[in-house]
């Protein structure tokens, strides 16, 4: 896929209900390789596998598949050609709905975790906040929690409010405003940045990815009346992996970045 599919491709993530924006999309063209295929002269299958540091961790996303196309192993042919893209890649990650972990684990995928992703009303009530938006993520800090340099997809992002210790970025979606990455030392310091987030967003819909056992992860969400609504299955390939820090993950980048 290149730049000019841009309309297309987002027609496969509206066909699945998912919550990318043309920004989003762009996002994915101008930083992964992305994989289609195409049938009777439009495009009707997606993968992309997004690659940070020197090929230390792909991610796989953007698996879709037009609902009048499925069923005919497309997205199967597209997973193998991302996985063939990363076979020099240290690791090779992805988030799975139910329906799609059974066709990962056949290329060696195992289960690493559940992540979910909590939903707040845009009736919720309104949120204070001092913050303003501001500063740059610490690319170290960054680096220890998610175990990989991730510079030019932290740079895409529109939204940033930094404090030591802590930074948090956020953007609109079509559903929903996207809280994330969050990454902070402490509980107190996300406290302080979510509220930002939440802030900025009065009566607007949000999305907020978390680890399923990062209590106070999930702690904070509640408090400011999220509550879950999916859950999907952290996997990775067979006999890969890097160290990562999932405590200091208080809000994750999205499914299609990890």
């Amino acid at each position: 896929m290149v730049p000019g599919d841009l309309a297309q491709a987002l027609t496969l993530s509206e066909s699945a209900n998912w919550n990318q924006t043309a920004a989003d999309w762009q996002r994915v063209l101008d930083l992964a390789e992305s994989f289609c295929i195409e049938l009777d002269g439009r495009i009707v299958a997606s993968a992309t596998a997004m690659v940070y540091g020197h090929r230390e961790l792909a991610w796989i996303g953007m698996v879709l598949t037009l609902p009048e196309y499925r069923g005919r192993g497309l997205a199967s042919t597209l997973v193998q050609a991302s996985l063939d893209y990363c076979s020099d890649v240290a690791c090779v990650k992805l988030d799975a709905t139910e329906a799609g972990a059974p066709v990962y684990r056949k290329f060696g995928f195992e289960d690493e975790c559940i992540v979910e992703r909590w939903a707040r009303p845009a009736n919720a009530p309104a949120v204070l906040s001092d913050l303003t938006a501001g500063g740059e993520p610490d690319l170290s800090l960054d680096r220890q929690a998610f175990g990989v340099d991730r510079l030019q997809l932290l740079a895409s992002f529109p939204n940033t409010c930094a404090i030591d210790g802590a930074f948090l970025m956020h953007r609109p979606g079509r559903q929903a405003a996207q809280i994330g990455p969050c990454v902070a030392q402490s509980p107190e310091r996300a406290e302080s940045l979510a509220n930002w987030a939440v802030a900025d967003y009065p009566q607007t819909p949000m999305f907020w990815d978390l680890f399923e056992t990062h209590a106070a992860a999930r702690s904070l969400a509640h408090s400011l009346r999220f509550a879950p609504s999916r859950r999907l299955l952290r996997m990775s390939l067979a006999g890969r992996n890097i160290p990562q820090d999932p405590s200091l993950v208080y809000a994750m980048s999205g499914f299609e970045f990890g």
